[in-house]
């Protein structure tokens, strides 16, 4: 279908096909490289266990089971392939995808913004889409993936209506199914396709193939989908307007706060198009039926049980505004004065996001970290860890594990492989250092015991603190002489310690941060305890055991096991 030429291209910059195309792969591809740099250093978190755990295997329905109350079927996929290829040991790979997606939609939307806009302004949308920091992670995290894919399979569904065929409309609609089998924020992409064909009388009889992905949704909603909880339609409406000021606001590289002032330019923008044509064109409709969707069904189902401000419902958010503005100035020329405000705001737009990206992606790291040396001390441990033993028990503000055991990781691990190096072990962050030592620490066996005379050990006291040691050898006596008395230990794997307390005993291990440590046990007097420290094939690092006793003593002694 030939294009039919537009009078107000002559009155547009003209750029060279061949600078155009290198300009787009040049900041296309320099907002993937920061995305990846932006995201490095992290590793499998939250709800990504779920699907290591539930999906790895299976048949359909382990890729069918809804999550979040979401059918995520191609997401799903996506991490069953990975991770068949790559399994756990490198997680750069589903970043990449990831990236790759969020790539693909700045591009779509280049290639629709340019005949609308022209090519200089397509190409600032792009860069701006490629790096939205405000709506990271989803630009560059592999599990929010499902908003990304769906706002790229929806500008790319507009794209193929504008080819004008029936070919083209089936693909369109093709687009809008793969939305829908990405998450529920598909449905945002079958609302635009439906009103855009129903506002074309030549091809509404596209709707009906159109049927096929509604009809397959509703029948994965029967059989698989959860029972809605949690609706409510009374704070909706106002929920539903703060995400929009959130998503507006990531167009500008600011907050929520600012961001009433471009959600009330776009539609101000909207508005006065509608009344100057004086109608309602097919595609404006369309635009404006998937924010309605998207915004409405979003603020229906998280109102109650989320805040509007979360960044991962930003991006599909803006990209819908972006293209509502992008529709409400096609073929406009707007005075040169306005192009350096926009321009300003662009510059101002970028700084905010990639700032934004680069202090979410830190946060990222830092979870990751601990989350990778609380991997890595589960690897150490081996079976000596409990089955049953929750990492999420050790940083639960950062629920970086959604709930996963250790005899779940084990499994994992043995099918995959292990995501965390040994080296995790010694990373700079402390608090990483000091949750390693609390996942070891959980390892270490305690139970009641009679008290050891003798030992087949050898006592090596690292410190004593405010009191005196009587007896050395196998075994020794502290006695305190204060309230800050306290004896270090060394032991290494394989050793047991016997404790018979005289007063009150902390007992607090560390290996790879710094002491005081975990604490695994508070002996009262007269309690006595053994301490098993297990073998471990991969490491021989010692253990530094710290005994607080504020009054009375304690009797140690070591024993080979």
């Amino acid at each position: 279908m030939v294009r039919e030429r537009d009078p107000l291209d002559e009155l547009r910059p003209t750029v060279s096909k061949g600078l155009l195309s290198g300009l787009l792969i040049l900041i296309l591809g320099g907002g993937a490289a920061f995305l990846l740099f932006a995201g490095r250093g992290t590793t499998f978190l939250g709800d990504e266990w779920l699907f290591i755990v539930e999906r790895r295997s299976g048949g359909l329905d382990s890729l069918l089971m809804p999550h979040n109350g979401n059918l995520v079927l191609l997401h799903a996929g996506m991490y069953r392939v990975l991770f068949g290829v790559v399994g756990l040991e490198a997680y750069w790979p589903y970043r990449a995808i990831a990236v790759a997606v969020t790539t693909a939609a700045a591009g779509l939307t280049f290639a629709y913004a340019r005949p609308r806009l022209g090519a200089i302004p397509a190409l600032a949308l792009s860069g701006l889409l490629v790096v939205l920091g405000r709506a990271a992670p989803d630009v560059w995290h592999p599990l929010f993936i499902q908003f990304t894919a769906a706002g790229a399979a929806t500008v790319g569904a507009f794209l193929a209506i504008d080819r004008g065929s029936p070919r083209w409309d089936a693909a369109a609609i093709g687009l809008a199914g793969l939305a829908l089998a990405v998450s529920s924020a598909g449905i945002a992409a079958v609302a635009a396709v439906g009103i855009d064909l129903l506002a074309r009388p030549g091809r509404r009889r596209m709707l009906v193939l159109l049927a096929v992905p509604v009809i397959l949704f509703g029948a994965w909603a029967l059989l698989f989908g959860e029972a809605p909880g949690g609706f409510s339609l009374i704070l909706a409406p106002w929920w539903a307007l703060r995400l929009g000021a959130s998503a507006a606001g990531a167009l500008i590289g600011q907050g929520p706060g600012w961001g009433w002032v471009p959600l009330v330019a776009i539609l101000a923008l909207a508005s006065t198009r509608v009344v100057r044509d004086r109608a309602l064109g097919p595609r404006t409709a369309a635009i404006a039926a998937a924010v309605l969707t998207y915004f409405g069904i979003t603020a229906a189902a998280r109102a109650q049980i989320g805040s509007p401000y979360n960044p991962r419902y930003v991006y599909l958010g803006a990209l819908l505004l972006l293209l509502l503005a992008v529709e409400s100035r096609r073929g406009t020329r707007p005075r040169r004065q306005w192009g350096w405000v926009a321009a300003a705001v662009l510059a101002v737009s970028l700084a905010g996001n990639v700032r934004w990206a680069l202090r979410d992606g830190g946060g990222y790291r830092v979870t990751s970290s601990i989350a990778a040396a609380e991997m890595a001390a589960m690897d150490l441990a081996g079976p000596a860890l409990p089955a049953t033993f929750r990492p999420d028990s050790v940083a639960p503000r950062l629920d970086a594990f959604t709930g996963l055991t250790a005899a779940e990781y084990r499994d994992a691990v043995g099918d995959l492989g292990a995501p965390a190096p040994p080296s995790a072990l010694s990373a700079p962050n402390l608090e990483a250092r000091r949750a390693a030592d609390t996942v070891l620490a959980s390892a270490v066996r305690v139970t009641v015991g009679p008290p050891a005379e003798t030992g087949s050990g050898f006592v090596r006291i690292a410190r004593e603190i405010a009191g005196v040691v009587r007896g050395r050898g196998s075994c020794a006596d502290f006695v305190s002489q204060g309230p800050d008395g306290a004896l270090e230990l060394v032991l290494a794997p394989g050793e047991e310690l016997s404790l018979a307390a005289t007063g009150p005993v902390g007992v607090f291990l560390s290996r790879y941060g710094p002491p005081p440590g975990s604490l695994v046990r508070i002996l009262g007097p007269g309690r006595i305890v053994r301490a098993a420290f297990p073998v471990e094939t991969s490491s021989a690092r010692s253990w530094l055991v710290r005994l607080t006793v504020p009054w009375g003593g304690v009797r140690a002694c070591v024993e080979h096991a």
